[in-house]
């Protein structure tokens, strides 16, 4: 439920067990006031007393100070010295921007956003999203807030949208979200870090003056920190005390953290990286943000998760695949490597059917000439001296046995041995004049371009009507280097990160549409994309490459 208080000038958000609110300050500053269990009474009109400006905080807004007070979505260059949620350089050379309040709307609905995955709603859902516009008079420029509040999820989600109906500028930051915790105190922040198969171990650090943040630069979300973050009291623990969440909807570089001033207050942020983005936007153009789940929980970490859980599952993931048992399934790989044949994959298959066994996934090697690691990614066309009978003639055999077949790609991929590099080497990721570097023997299709993607989306779709292939194994292999794109102008060239995350989305929604009965498994050397943003399309995901039952008990318990 969201309710305006037109007297206190505040917003509450309410959902079955918690309440977020903000007010106006001054007719102008949006300003954050409270997070936590459901609120018994309204915000009283005397909400501001706290906020009153302290001296030596500089650069004082009339009675109140955007150093001091906790703001909802804060810019730069007003006076607020901590991390911004929105910067951006406009052409005079100009970089401060001043969005105030200017109007609110409350939807009956909760709207997609544009090419990205995002929370939706079923019909019955008890779901509405505030839209808050703030306008910067001088720039002729909007920043919209959407909160939208599902109320029986327990979970609110955040997102933001900037239309420019002014002068050319470059968006430099766009966070999602950004929540100040005013007078925090002891604290603890929760992220999860790792490695290659290691990933997503659980890091709890005390909050102490300063900033600390978690990131992504690698192209995707990564092993090395995941897209989430929580706040925590310092006493907190997994059955009680309270705990504030934030889960990213997006699978490529991010940035998280957290901050705490002079004043004990700690802002918590999450969204696109900055320090790889950039977009420019022209007059009558605008930009969207991807989304941050938000959750709370006075029942310790284990509530919080259980509300993580419950939304992922019910309101992230999508498709038949859903609600459904999934497959149990049996990969050649580390049986055969590259040394395969029809009649070794086969025979494999009819040990497992004797063990339960549902599924057998043929894994890689079985196109182009791809003889090892060094060749042929890209040539998604069946090698005859491995399947004499192609794809479908070996899917026939496997589906005889009363088994599924499913299928290993690595769509985003290029070897250098290929003909696809051969005939088009412009089509990767690379930065002109410089050597582009390979990692795994491998380089990044350019997923920015349209018409790379549609060769991407084609030659999968190609394969998937050959034969019943129930199954898809969907993997990424390296991270980017030498970021840059033959064919965005050099303008656009910071932009080259987020369009190809625009870009695979837009594949894979096509691919969910045309196959709904395939199920898309991510994988990513393991665990490194394992978002909300890519379990919309792919709702099941290869936690990590390490199975050893002890070593993976850290891995799941983080997952």
């Amino acid at each position: 439920m969201i309710i305006f208080n037109q007297k206190t000038k505040v917003f509450t958000l309410s959902t079955k067990n918690t309440a977020y609110a903000f007010g106006i300050l001054g007719d102008k500053l949006l300003t954050h006031i409270y997070w936590g269990k459901k609120l018994k009474n309204e915000i009283n009109e005397n909400w501001a007393d706290d906020f009153v400006w302290r001296s030596h905080s500089a650069f004082d807004y009339g009675d109140y100070s955007t150093n001091y007070i906790p703001l909802e979505y804060p810019q730069y260059g007003g006076g607020d010295s901590r991390i911004c949620a929105f910067s951006a350089r406009f052409s005079d050379g100009g970089r401060v921007t001043k969005a105030d309040f200017n109007s609110f709307e409350i939807l009956e609905a909760k709207p997609d956003i544009e090419g990205l995955p995002s929370v939706y709603a079923e019909k019955g859902d008890n779901v509405q999203t505030l839209v808050v516009t703030l306008h910067d008079d001088l720039k002729n420029l909007d920043i919209l807030l959407y909160y939208s509040v599902f109320e029986d999820f327990d979970a609110i989600t955040r997102s933001v949208k900037i239309i420019n109906s002014g002068e050319k500028m470059q968006i430099r930051s766009v966070l999602s979200a950004s929540v100040d915790f005013f007078g925090a105190g002891e604290s603890d922040i929760i992220h999860l870090d790792g490695s290659w198969a290691r990933e997503r171990f659980v890091t709890r650090q005390k909050i102490e003056g300063g900033n600390i943040s978690v990131e992504s630069g690698t192209g995707v979300s990564s092993s090395y920190y995941n897209p989430f973050i929580a706040v925590c009291d310092r006493t907190t623990t997994e059955l009680s005390g309270n705990a504030y969440g934030f889960g990213f909807v997006y699978s490529g570089n991010f940035v998280a953290g957290c901050e705490k001033n002079t004043y004990d207050t700690v802002r918590a942020y999450m969204g696109i990286n900055p320090r790889e983005f950039e977009w420019v936007l022209e007059n009558g153009q605008s930009f969207s943000s991807p989304e941050v789940i938000l959750a709370y929980s006075p029942e310790g970490l284990s509530g919080m998760s259980r509300i993580f859980h419950k939304i992922i599952r019910e309101r992230v993931c999508k498709g038949k695949f859903r609600d459904i048992e999934r497959y149990a399934l049996i990969n050649n790989w580390e049986a055969t490597y590259f040394d395969i044949s029809e009649e070794k994959i086969v025979n494999i298959a009819k040990t497992a059917k004797k063990i339960g066994i549902d599924t057998m996934v043929l894994d890689d090697g079985w196109f182009g000439n791809r003889v090892d690691e060094k060749t042929g990614l890209g040539d998604w066309v069946e090698n005859p001296e491995i399947l004499p009978n192609g794809i479908d003639g070996l899917c026939k055999k496997i589906n005889d046995l009363g088994m599924n077949f499913g299928l290993w790609f690595e769509p985003e991929m290029v070897s250098p041995n290929s003909n696809l590099y051969k005939l088009h080497p412009d089509w990767i990721i690379h930065t002109k004049g410089r050597t582009p570097s390979k990692i795994r023997h491998q380089y990044t299709l350019d997923l920015s371009r349209k018409d790379v993607c549609d060769y991407v989306e084609n030659a999968v779709g190609a394969i998937l009507k050959k034969a019943n292939i129930g199954y898809v194994k969907w993997d990424m292999n390296r991270s980017m280097s030498e970021v840059g794109s033959a064919f965005q102008v050099s303008e656009r060239q910071g932009e080259v990160m987020h369009r190809y995350m625009l870009g695979l989305y837009s594949i894979l929604k096509n691919l969910n549409a045309k196959f709904p009965n395939v199920l898309f498994e991510a994988c990513a050397s393991g665990g490194a994309r394992f978002d909300c943003g890519i379990l919309q399309f792919m709702p099941q995901v290869w936690t990590s490459d390490d199975t050893d039952a002890v070593e993976r008990v850290k891995i799941q318990y983080g997952t």
